[in-house]
């Protein structure tokens, strides 16, 4: 499945803490890999609970969201707990990073490899 391209709307906007209020504290991701292929991304795609956050980088423009998966250059992704279909053809603003849940760690740890030290090489090779 092809994710969907969403259009900018410029008409009707709503503020980024009624979003939240509304559809829970949204937790942001990064697509290490392409989006088509990672499932979590993708079932947030089809359950309407991503939002596409626009970052211009010339000029006095602010970030704002829209709910979906537009494909640039400079966007951060926000997954949602519930549906954004309220939000739907809206433009978002007045974003606000400090409402963003805590990042969950995924996959297994990884332990660090002990590393010898020098001097301990070096008594070893003394003795």
């Amino acid at each position: 499945m092809t994710p969907t391209i969403v259009s900018r709307s410029s008409g009707l906007t709503a503020r980024f803490a009624a979003v939240v209020q509304q559809a829970g504290a949204p937790e942001q991701v990064i697509p290490w890999k392409d989006p088509a292929r990672d499932p979590k991304f993708q079932r947030a795609v089809r359950e309407n609970r991503l939002m596409t956050v626009t970052l211009p980088t010339v000029g006095t423009k602010k970030d704002f969201g829209v709910v979906g998966f537009e494909r640039e250059k400079n966007a951060a992704f926000l997954i949602f707990p519930k549906s954004l279909k309220k939000f739907a053809g809206k433009r978002i603003v007045g974003i606000k990073y400090d409402l963003l849940a805590a990042a969950k760690p995924e996959g297994k740890p990884v332990k660090a490899a002990r590393v010898k030290s020098r001097v301990s090489r070096a008594l070893k090779a003394i003795s």
